[in-house]
């Protein structure tokens, strides 16, 4: 079956963050309803630059976990933005900006143009665990949301062929 992918974009040094979202993400990859994709899913002797670049063409949905570590990144801002803004641009693909810790996204101008979550962009850092769970099952649940909502991929017919990320 043919799933939507949704591609996590994320500084490495927030890598505690990648790992809490995809937990709340792989819930509904268990359930068939999507695929997880960023570049944890790159194997050995594979080109990663080449198979980011593939994943970014292949979401449909991207989540980016924002951060000063993301917005201070070289790579996300003049590789993995550049491409996404693209693709949402040129594709409708659906960009999810979520703020994990306190940081200058508001003078970002990309960014300030967006809706963030979680609602009231409030830093998902700022809660207890019981909040950050709390934040990150609402973010899963519009992921979801989203794509049953999408002429692609949300039928679970139709997507990209192309296996795994």
């Amino acid at each position: 079956m043919n799933r939507t992918k949704v591609f996590i974009s994320y500084s490495h040094i927030d890598e505690e963050w990648r790992g809490n979202m995809c937990t709340h993400l792989r819930v509904l990859e268990k359930q068939g309803l999507l695929q997880c994709c960023d570049d944890t899913y790159i194997r050995a002797g594979e080109g990663w630059y080449d198979r980011i670049r593939a994943m970014l063409s292949e979401a449909q949905v991207a989540v980016l976990l924002v951060s000063a570590n993301f917005l201070s990144s070289d790579y996300v801002q003049d590789e993995e933005v550049p491409a996404l803004l693209r693709r949402h641009q040129q594709d409708g693909m659906v960009m999810i900006p979520v703020i994990v810790r306190p940081c200058a996204w508001k003078e970002v101008a990309w960014l300030a143009r967006m809706q963030i979550r979680p609602r009231g962009a409030r830093p998902i850092s700022s809660g207890d665990k019981h909040q950050v769970d709390q934040d990150l099952s609402e973010i899963a649940t519009e992921v979801i949301e989203i794509i049953r909502r999408s002429p692609v991929g949300g039928d679970g017919k139709r997507g990209n062929a192309l296996g795994g990320c």
